[in-house]
């Protein structure tokens, strides 16, 4: 979020991380360890991942498509397709029209 690539967030980073520890602190909060990998194919579909820009967004849908949950982030470019099971209901846009 203190990337300057996102135009419509400005904040440090200290400022940032204390809006983590906010978000981190209510009660409806779930920590999800990364349990997931490319590897799995009843998961992902490797050949639907554009290039390196989309890995790491790529695994963050799966994780939230595994636990049944929802990845909220700025990027519209996240290959649904790549993420068996991934449904528009596993995404929620932040910000703007990019």
């Amino acid at each position: 979020m203190s990337n300057p690539a996102y135009p419509t967030v400005e904040a440090r980073p200290e400022e940032v991380i204390a809006r983590l520890r906010a978000l981190c602190a209510a009660g409806d909060h779930q920590f999800w360890e990364d349990g997931v990998s490319l590897l799995d194919e009843s998961l992902f579909r490797g050949v639907m991942i554009a290039g390196h820009q989309q890995i790491a967004d790529t695994c963050l849908l799966g994780l939230a498509v595994r636990r049944g949950g929802k990845l909220a982030t700025f990027d519209r470019t996240i290959p649904l397709k790549a993420v068996i099971g991934a449904e528009g209901k596993h995404l929620e846009l932040l910000g703007g029209a990019a």
